[in-house]
Protein backbone atom coordinates (compact mmCIF):
# COMPACT_ATOMS: atom_id res chain seq x y z
CA UNK A 1 0.00 0.00 0.00
CA UNK A 2 1.54 3.57 -0.64
CA UNK A 3 0.61 6.36 1.04
CA UNK A 4 1.73 9.10 -1.46
CA UNK A 5 -0.40 11.39 -2.83
CA UNK A 6 -1.06 12.06 -6.63
CA UNK A 7 1.40 14.47 -6.89
CA UNK A 8 4.43 12.31 -6.04
CA UNK A 9 3.50 11.22 -9.80
CA UNK A 10 4.73 14.59 -10.66
CA UNK A 11 7.68 15.72 -12.68
CA UNK A 12 9.92 18.73 -11.11
CA UNK A 13 8.17 21.19 -13.97
CA UNK A 14 4.85 19.79 -13.51
CA UNK A 15 5.14 20.47 -9.65
CA UNK A 16 6.47 23.96 -10.25
CA UNK A 17 3.24 24.49 -12.75
CA UNK A 18 0.51 23.15 -10.49
CA UNK A 19 1.93 25.05 -7.37
CA UNK A 20 1.90 28.27 -9.71
CA UNK A 21 -1.99 27.42 -10.45
CA UNK A 22 -2.71 27.67 -6.80
CA UNK A 23 -1.32 30.57 -5.90
CA UNK A 24 -2.90 31.94 -8.97
CA UNK A 25 -6.31 30.41 -7.72
CA UNK A 26 -5.80 32.03 -4.19
CA UNK A 27 -4.52 35.47 -5.59
CA UNK A 28 -7.83 35.53 -7.93
CA UNK A 29 -9.55 34.64 -4.62
CA UNK A 30 -8.58 37.67 -2.11
CA UNK A 31 -7.33 40.47 -3.91
CA UNK A 32 -10.34 41.21 -5.75
CA UNK A 33 -12.03 42.00 -2.49
CA UNK A 34 -9.38 43.74 -1.77
CA UNK A 35 -10.30 46.17 -4.58
CA UNK A 36 -13.48 46.18 -4.43
CA UNK A 37 -13.89 46.76 -0.48
CA UNK A 38 -10.50 49.31 -0.32
CA UNK A 39 -9.89 46.97 2.72
CA UNK A 40 -9.51 43.14 2.59
CA UNK A 41 -13.05 42.13 4.25
CA UNK A 42 -13.75 40.82 7.77
CA UNK A 43 -16.34 38.82 7.64
CA UNK A 44 -19.34 37.70 5.48
CA UNK A 45 -22.37 39.57 6.08
CA UNK A 46 -24.50 37.67 8.26
CA UNK A 47 -27.42 39.72 7.99
CA UNK A 48 -27.81 39.22 4.09
CA UNK A 49 -27.52 35.28 4.76
CA UNK A 50 -30.44 35.28 7.57
CA UNK A 51 -32.88 37.30 5.64
CA UNK A 52 -32.12 35.37 1.85
CA UNK A 53 -32.76 31.97 3.91
CA UNK A 54 -35.44 33.18 6.92
CA UNK A 55 -38.06 33.34 4.52
CA UNK A 56 -37.06 30.38 2.87
CA UNK A 57 -37.06 28.17 6.08
CA UNK A 58 -40.73 29.73 6.86
CA UNK A 59 -42.10 28.60 3.83
CA UNK A 60 -40.94 25.15 4.07
CA UNK A 61 -42.15 24.63 7.71
CA UNK A 62 -45.39 25.77 6.88
CA UNK A 63 -45.61 23.40 3.85
CA UNK A 64 -44.92 20.68 6.14
CA UNK A 65 -46.92 21.33 9.08
CA UNK A 66 -50.26 21.57 6.81
CA UNK A 67 -49.41 18.77 5.04
CA UNK A 68 -49.01 16.88 8.01
CA UNK A 69 -52.90 17.88 8.56
CA UNK A 70 -53.05 15.68 5.88
CA UNK A 71 -53.61 18.64 3.20
CA UNK A 72 -52.76 17.80 -0.63
CA UNK A 73 -49.28 18.55 -1.44
CA UNK A 74 -49.67 20.53 -4.30
CA UNK A 75 -52.78 22.74 -3.42
CA UNK A 76 -50.06 23.46 0.08
CA UNK A 77 -47.57 24.84 -2.18
CA UNK A 78 -49.28 26.47 -4.70
CA UNK A 79 -51.56 28.70 -1.68
CA UNK A 80 -48.09 29.43 0.33
CA UNK A 81 -45.94 30.19 -2.72
CA UNK A 82 -48.97 32.59 -3.71
CA UNK A 83 -49.04 34.47 -0.21
CA UNK A 84 -45.23 34.27 -0.01
CA UNK A 85 -44.81 35.69 -3.34
CA UNK A 86 -42.56 33.01 -4.63
CA UNK A 87 -42.94 31.73 -8.36
CA UNK A 88 -44.65 29.02 -9.75
CA UNK A 89 -43.38 29.08 -13.21
CA UNK A 90 -41.63 26.84 -14.44
CA UNK A 91 -41.99 23.78 -12.41
CA UNK A 92 -38.38 23.59 -10.99
CA UNK A 93 -39.71 26.41 -8.73
CA UNK A 94 -41.79 23.91 -7.03
CA UNK A 95 -39.25 21.58 -4.83
CA UNK A 96 -40.11 18.13 -5.01
CA UNK A 97 -42.96 16.54 -2.60
CA UNK A 98 -40.74 13.69 -0.98
CA UNK A 99 -38.99 15.23 2.02
CA UNK A 100 -42.15 17.18 2.92
CA UNK A 101 -43.86 13.89 3.01
CA UNK A 102 -41.11 12.30 5.30
CA UNK A 103 -41.02 14.91 7.57
CA UNK A 104 -44.44 15.46 8.18
CA UNK A 105 -45.10 11.17 8.67
CA UNK A 106 -42.22 11.49 11.27
CA UNK A 107 -42.79 14.94 13.16
CA UNK A 108 -40.33 17.04 14.26
CA UNK A 109 -38.62 14.92 16.91
CA UNK A 110 -38.20 11.95 14.86
CA UNK A 111 -37.15 14.04 11.90
CA UNK A 112 -34.20 15.28 13.72
CA UNK A 113 -33.83 11.68 15.34
CA UNK A 114 -32.99 10.77 11.17
CA UNK A 115 -30.99 13.58 10.26
CA UNK A 116 -29.02 13.04 13.45
CA UNK A 117 -28.62 9.44 12.45
CA UNK A 118 -28.33 9.98 8.97
CA UNK A 119 -24.91 12.09 10.43
CA UNK A 120 -23.45 9.30 12.52
CA UNK A 121 -23.97 6.97 9.45
CA UNK A 122 -21.84 9.05 7.56
CA UNK A 123 -19.14 9.44 9.97
CA UNK A 124 -19.12 5.69 10.38
CA UNK A 125 -18.60 5.53 6.15
CA UNK A 126 -15.88 7.88 5.93
CA UNK A 127 -14.09 6.12 8.81
CA UNK A 128 -14.23 3.16 6.58
CA UNK A 129 -13.38 4.96 3.01
CA UNK A 130 -10.25 6.23 4.66
CA UNK A 131 -8.88 3.25 6.01
CA UNK A 132 -5.53 3.09 4.59
CA UNK A 133 -5.40 6.23 3.25
CA UNK A 134 -2.94 7.69 5.73
CA UNK A 135 0.02 6.67 7.07
CA UNK A 136 -0.33 8.68 10.58
CA UNK A 137 -3.42 6.79 11.53
CA UNK A 138 -4.65 10.00 13.99
CA UNK A 139 -5.46 12.15 10.52
CA UNK A 140 -7.97 9.32 9.88
CA UNK A 141 -9.52 10.42 12.40
CA UNK A 142 -8.99 14.16 11.76
CA UNK A 143 -10.41 13.71 8.26
CA UNK A 144 -13.65 12.00 10.47
CA UNK A 145 -13.43 15.36 12.50
CA UNK A 146 -13.71 17.98 9.22
CA UNK A 147 -16.78 15.16 7.64
CA UNK A 148 -18.52 16.48 10.89
CA UNK A 149 -17.26 19.98 10.85
CA UNK A 150 -18.51 20.60 7.22
CA UNK A 151 -22.24 18.55 7.38
CA UNK A 152 -22.48 20.61 11.22
CA UNK A 153 -25.28 22.68 9.93
CA UNK A 154 -27.22 19.70 11.40
CA UNK A 155 -26.85 20.74 14.76
CA UNK A 156 -28.83 23.77 13.44
CA UNK A 157 -32.51 22.12 14.39
CA UNK A 158 -34.45 25.17 12.26
CA UNK A 159 -31.91 24.76 9.04
CA UNK A 160 -33.65 20.62 8.99
CA UNK A 161 -36.18 21.33 6.74
CA UNK A 162 -33.71 22.72 4.16
CA UNK A 163 -33.78 20.27 1.21
CA UNK A 164 -29.95 20.52 1.13
CA UNK A 165 -29.13 19.83 4.36
CA UNK A 166 -30.45 16.20 3.73
CA UNK A 167 -29.15 15.90 -0.19
CA UNK A 168 -25.68 17.18 0.69
CA UNK A 169 -25.10 14.76 3.39
CA UNK A 170 -26.71 11.81 1.48
CA UNK A 171 -24.04 12.69 -0.97
CA UNK A 172 -21.66 12.68 1.04
CA UNK A 173 -22.92 9.11 2.00
CA UNK A 174 -22.72 8.16 -1.61
CA UNK A 175 -19.40 8.89 -1.71
CA UNK A 176 -17.93 7.01 0.72
CA UNK A 177 -20.12 3.64 0.03
CA UNK A 178 -19.69 4.17 -3.94
CA UNK A 179 -16.71 2.24 -5.23
CA UNK A 180 -17.46 -0.65 -2.33
CA UNK A 181 -18.73 -4.33 -2.82
CA UNK A 182 -21.87 -3.19 -1.40
CA UNK A 183 -22.49 -0.43 -4.28
CA UNK A 184 -26.16 -0.61 -4.23
CA UNK A 185 -26.03 1.32 -1.22
CA UNK A 186 -24.69 4.10 -2.95
CA UNK A 187 -27.27 4.32 -5.45
CA UNK A 188 -30.11 3.85 -3.09
CA UNK A 189 -28.50 6.80 -0.59
CA UNK A 190 -27.89 8.71 -3.95
CA UNK A 191 -31.34 7.82 -5.35
CA UNK A 192 -33.54 9.04 -2.02
CA UNK A 193 -30.91 12.68 -2.09
CA UNK A 194 -32.06 13.01 -6.07
CA UNK A 195 -36.13 12.58 -4.82
CA UNK A 196 -35.40 14.99 -2.51
CA UNK A 197 -32.97 17.98 -4.80
CA UNK A 198 -32.95 17.53 -8.54
CA UNK A 199 -29.73 19.73 -8.18
CA UNK A 200 -28.04 15.94 -6.91
CA UNK A 201 -28.33 14.99 -10.85
CA UNK A 202 -24.74 15.90 -11.66
CA UNK A 203 -23.76 13.98 -8.97
CA UNK A 204 -25.80 10.83 -9.86
CA UNK A 205 -24.22 11.58 -13.80
CA UNK A 206 -20.96 11.90 -12.56
CA UNK A 207 -21.35 8.03 -10.32
CA UNK A 208 -23.05 6.47 -13.42
CA UNK A 209 -19.76 7.41 -15.31
CA UNK A 210 -17.28 6.06 -13.38
CA UNK A 211 -19.59 2.75 -12.75
CA UNK A 212 -19.15 2.97 -16.74
CA UNK A 213 -15.42 3.76 -16.69
CA UNK A 214 -14.81 0.79 -14.40
CA UNK A 215 -17.41 -1.79 -16.14
CA UNK A 216 -18.63 -2.48 -13.53
CA UNK A 217 -21.80 -3.04 -15.48
CA UNK A 218 -24.78 -3.89 -12.86
CA UNK A 219 -24.23 -0.71 -10.63
CA UNK A 220 -24.30 0.96 -14.13
CA UNK A 221 -27.36 -0.67 -14.92
CA UNK A 222 -28.62 0.65 -11.27
CA UNK A 223 -27.46 4.19 -11.67
CA UNK A 224 -29.28 4.43 -15.31
CA UNK A 225 -32.40 2.75 -13.73
CA UNK A 226 -32.25 5.42 -11.26
CA UNK A 227 -31.71 8.41 -13.93
CA UNK A 228 -34.68 6.97 -15.85
CA UNK A 229 -36.90 6.62 -12.52
CA UNK A 230 -36.48 10.33 -11.24
CA UNK A 231 -37.21 11.52 -15.05
CA UNK A 232 -40.64 9.68 -14.84
CA UNK A 233 -41.18 11.48 -11.55
CA UNK A 234 -40.12 15.01 -12.70
CA UNK A 235 -42.88 14.39 -15.50
CA UNK A 236 -45.37 13.39 -13.01
CA UNK A 237 -43.90 16.44 -10.71
CA UNK A 238 -44.78 18.60 -13.66
CA UNK A 239 -47.54 17.95 -14.54
CA UNK A 240 -48.57 18.51 -11.08
CA UNK A 241 -47.71 21.84 -10.13
CA UNK A 242 -49.28 22.53 -14.23
CA UNK A 243 -52.72 21.61 -12.15
CA UNK A 244 -52.66 24.39 -9.92
CA UNK A 245 -50.76 26.81 -11.14
CA UNK A 246 -52.69 30.11 -12.38
CA UNK A 247 -51.83 32.12 -15.79
CA UNK A 248 -51.69 34.83 -13.18
CA UNK A 249 -48.91 33.43 -10.99
CA UNK A 250 -45.56 34.68 -10.55
CA UNK A 251 -42.57 33.31 -13.44
CA UNK A 252 -38.83 32.82 -11.97
CA UNK A 253 -36.97 35.35 -13.06
CA UNK A 254 -34.32 32.63 -13.90
CA UNK A 255 -31.04 31.52 -12.40
CA UNK A 256 -28.40 32.41 -14.68
CA UNK A 257 -26.75 34.86 -12.92
CA UNK A 258 -22.61 35.01 -13.88
CA UNK A 259 -21.13 35.26 -10.21
CA UNK A 260 -17.80 33.57 -11.46
CA UNK A 261 -15.04 31.75 -8.95
CA UNK A 262 -16.26 34.56 -6.60
CA UNK A 263 -19.60 33.78 -6.48
CA UNK A 264 -18.64 29.94 -6.00
CA UNK A 265 -16.07 30.69 -3.25
CA UNK A 266 -19.05 33.36 -1.19
CA UNK A 267 -21.65 30.22 -1.44
CA UNK A 268 -19.05 28.08 -0.29
CA UNK A 269 -18.12 30.12 2.43
CA UNK A 270 -21.96 30.87 3.69
CA UNK A 271 -22.56 26.92 3.79
CA UNK A 272 -19.51 25.81 5.63
CA UNK A 273 -17.92 26.68 9.13
CA UNK A 274 -15.93 28.77 7.43
CA UNK A 275 -18.16 31.48 7.05
CA UNK A 276 -17.26 32.65 10.81
CA UNK A 277 -13.74 33.66 9.30
CA UNK A 278 -12.83 36.76 7.71
CA UNK A 279 -13.67 36.21 4.10
CA UNK A 280 -9.94 36.11 2.76
CA UNK A 281 -9.11 33.46 4.97
CA UNK A 282 -12.19 31.23 4.21
CA UNK A 283 -11.83 31.61 0.47
CA UNK A 284 -7.89 30.26 0.95
CA UNK A 285 -9.51 27.39 3.16
CA UNK A 286 -11.74 26.38 0.10
CA UNK A 287 -9.14 26.36 -2.16
CA UNK A 288 -6.42 24.32 -0.40
CA UNK A 289 -9.56 21.99 0.59
CA UNK A 290 -10.24 21.43 -3.00
CA UNK A 291 -6.30 21.29 -3.64
CA UNK A 292 -5.78 18.27 -0.74
CA UNK A 293 -9.03 16.35 -2.97
CA UNK A 294 -6.74 16.76 -6.14
CA UNK A 295 -4.06 15.06 -4.38
CA UNK A 296 -5.75 12.17 -2.94
CA UNK A 297 -4.58 9.02 -4.71
CA UNK A 298 -7.87 7.08 -5.40
CA UNK A 299 -10.67 6.51 -6.96
CA UNK A 300 -12.97 7.91 -4.06
CA UNK A 301 -10.48 11.36 -4.12
CA UNK A 302 -10.78 11.34 -8.35
CA UNK A 303 -14.64 11.17 -7.34
CA UNK A 304 -14.84 14.17 -5.15
CA UNK A 305 -12.47 16.39 -7.12
CA UNK A 306 -14.64 16.20 -10.25
CA UNK A 307 -17.76 16.46 -7.82
CA UNK A 308 -16.65 19.95 -6.12
CA UNK A 309 -14.90 20.69 -10.10
CA UNK A 310 -18.08 20.40 -11.37
CA UNK A 311 -20.79 22.41 -9.24
CA UNK A 312 -18.13 24.88 -8.88
CA UNK A 313 -18.65 25.35 -12.40
CA UNK A 314 -22.61 25.73 -11.95
CA UNK A 315 -22.41 27.72 -9.32
CA UNK A 316 -20.33 30.18 -11.03
CA UNK A 317 -22.90 30.42 -13.68
CA UNK A 318 -25.80 29.26 -12.21
CA UNK A 319 -27.77 30.60 -8.72
CA UNK A 320 -28.55 34.08 -7.43
CA UNK A 321 -27.13 35.92 -4.92
CA UNK A 322 -29.86 34.33 -2.24
CA UNK A 323 -29.34 30.64 -3.59
CA UNK A 324 -26.02 29.92 -1.79
CA UNK A 325 -27.66 27.59 0.26
CA UNK A 326 -27.17 25.31 -2.67
CA UNK A 327 -23.35 25.57 -1.65
CA UNK A 328 -24.83 22.83 1.17
CA UNK A 329 -24.55 20.04 -1.45
CA UNK A 330 -21.20 20.05 -1.06
CA UNK A 331 -20.63 21.59 2.06
CA UNK A 332 -20.38 18.15 4.14
CA UNK A 333 -17.36 16.82 1.86
CA UNK A 334 -15.33 20.05 1.25
CA UNK A 335 -13.31 20.29 4.01
CA UNK A 336 -12.07 16.42 4.13
CA UNK A 337 -9.46 17.84 1.74
CA UNK A 338 -7.34 19.57 4.29
CA UNK A 339 -6.46 16.12 5.46
CA UNK A 340 -4.46 15.71 2.71
CA UNK A 341 -2.42 18.45 2.31
CA UNK A 342 0.94 17.42 4.36
CA UNK A 343 1.23 14.13 2.38
CA UNK A 344 0.92 16.14 -0.45
CA UNK A 345 2.98 19.53 0.28
CA UNK A 346 5.73 16.86 1.08
CA UNK A 347 5.61 15.14 -1.74
CA UNK A 348 5.92 18.61 -3.30
CA UNK A 349 8.68 19.60 -1.43
CA UNK A 350 10.42 16.14 -2.68
CA UNK A 351 10.07 16.88 -6.08
CA UNK A 352 11.47 20.19 -5.87
CA UNK A 353 14.28 19.10 -3.70
CA UNK A 354 15.28 15.97 -6.01
CA UNK A 355 18.75 16.33 -7.23
CA UNK A 356 18.73 17.95 -10.81
CA UNK A 357 19.55 14.22 -12.47
CA UNK A 358 16.04 13.48 -11.32
CA UNK A 359 13.83 15.88 -12.19
CA UNK A 360 11.66 13.90 -14.77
Amino acid sequence: MTFESRFALLGRAQAVLLLFVLLLAITSAVLPQFFTTGEFSTRTNTAEKTQAAGDDLLLYRTIIARVAADEPYYQVVSQEHRAGNYPLKPFVTVRLPTLAYVLAWLGPIASYALLLSLFVITLWAYWHRLNGAFFDSGRRITGVLLIAAGASIVFHTKQAVLHEVWAGLLIALAVALRGSSRWYWAVLVGGAALMIRELVLPCILLMTAFALFERRWREFSAWVALIVLFGVVMIAHASQVAMVVRPDDLSSQGWMNVGGWQGYLRSMRLTSPLRAYPDWIANIGIIMACFGWVSWRSMTGLLGTLLLAGYAIIFMVLGRPENFYWGLINAPILLLGWAFLPQAFKDLGSILLRPKANWT
